[in-house]
């Protein structure tokens, strides 16, 4: 919040800097923040949640998210990117856009060069707009394209999203012949921002289709540095003659582990880092939810030895890890031991709506309707003890992440 705030200021010239003034900010920013009461105490607070208490849980790791965190990738996932990108099957009438995304990754990739990962980076904006000529073109604040003074113009309160412009920016101008930059893992989001927004310039259904085959095949070539003993990709497969056709999005095999993973392009919208609860719902419905769904429909399918390039399971596949893979970070949703606290908590439960909006009903029902999916899907893939299914320990084989902490993950295994 203090970042973004600060950002809007960052043409004017540096002033005398003020000890007593910069306490008082850093003060009301934390006083601000203990307010919301949003941080939880430990990872294991609260390990069991009431059903009542569902909407409220979830509604903080929200509110944390932007208030505490700024969104970041590791610059190790642009190679992985790039390379995927080159992968992937391009429409014809593309090819145009796939050179430029293609030069916007070398150009990010040349950039993140520098060693900076905690503080502003100047630099000459002649020598930038030089080097890094489309970089500048697609994400280069004022004084190139605006007044100064314009990035975050109208940011004031931490939960209006929609007015933090600087998550595109890579070169901040300041009016004085240089621009700044910042660290390398709030550079490389913030170029990749802009990367795929040239994308959904193709339209909603061609780069849908496109990001998320981008998604898919950055998880197999992080997945392939690895060396497993064996990956699959893009595996189809039909539980009987007449059943619908499935699609794993990549399996991995490593001696006698048995690793899924599920990717979705889905991000958190705008409307949701507003604190609109209904839409971080519905965000959360068609993200995880639908991510988890899927993997558990593939593992009851595994077990029951019907994905015949996989199957037939050997003892060292009972315990089958489950991958859930999002583009972006949800922020503390993620968390391992939150989410599935937060799962367990609505095993028995459904949601209800406090009044008559049609829409806020639909998104209410998918959600209901998603969640059942997920837990009867495990209740009728997992064994009972004493007639129950054991549903935290089953959550202990799932993971949800987001696409640069994967790679991360990866390329430090």
């Amino acid at each position: 919040w203090l970042l973004a705030v600060g950002l809007r200021h960052v043409h004017e010239a540096p002033a005398v800097p003020d000890a007593n003034a910069f306490t008082e900010a850093i003060e009301l920013a934390v006083d601000f923040a203990a307010a919301m009461n949003c941080q939880r105490y430990g990872q294991f607070e609260r390990i069991n949640i009431d059903p009542t208490d569902y909407c409220r849980m979830l509604k903080d790791t929200l509110m944390w998210r932007e208030l505490f965190s700024i969104p970041q990738v590791p610059p190790i996932a642009v190679a992985t990117l790039r390379e995927a990108f080159a992968s992937v099957t391009w429409p014809d009438d593309a090819l145009a856009l796939r050179r430029e995304v293609d030069v916007l990754c070398s150009e990010l990739g040349r950039l993140l060069r520098h060693p900076v990962d905690h503080r502003l980076i100047p630099m000459s904006a002649t020598a930038a707009r030089s080097s890094y000529p489309l970089l500048w073109k697609h994400a280069h604040a004022p004084p190139g394209t605006a007044p100064p003074g314009t990035v975050n113009k109208s940011f004031h309160e931490p939960f209006s999203a929609s007015e933090r412009t600087h998550e595109e920016v890579v070169f901040f101008g300041t009016g004085h012949g240089e621009v700044l930059v910042l660290p390398r893992p709030l550079t490389t989001a913030a170029a990749l921002r802009v990367i795929f927004r040239r994308v959904w310039s193709l339209g909603n259904k061609t780069a849908g289709d496109l990001v998320g085959a981008v998604v898919e095949k950055s998880i197999a070539l992080g997945c392939r540095s690895r060396r497993p003993d064996a990956i699959w990709e893009n595996e189809r497969y039909r539980p009987g003659p007449r059943g619908r056709e499935y699609e794993i999005d990549i399996a991995t095999r490593h001696t006698g582990q048995l690793t899924l993973f599920e990717a979705k392009a889905k991000v958190l919208t705008g409307e949701a880092r507003s604190m609109n609860f209904i839409s971080f719902l519905e965000d959360y419905t068609k993200s995880y939810l639908s991510l988890l769904e899927q993997l558990v429909r593939h593992h009851r399918y595994l077990q029951q030895g019907t994905v015949p390039s996989i199957s037939p399971a050997t003892s060292d596949d009972n315990r089958v890890l489950k991958v859930a893979v999002s583009s972006l970070s949800f922020g503390p949703a993620t968390d391992k031991s939150l989410a599935n606290v937060l799962l367990c908590s609505m095993a028995n439960a459904k949601l209800e709506a406090t009044d008559d909006d049609d829409e806020n009903n639909t998104i209410i029902e998918r959600f209901n309707q998603k969640l059942g999916e997920v837990i009867n899907g495990i209740d009728h893939g997992t064994e009972r003890k004493d007639g129950v299914v054991n549903l935290f320990a089953y959550l202990l084989d799932v993971f949800w992440v987001d696409l640069g902490e994967l790679l991360y993950l990866l390329h430090r295994a």
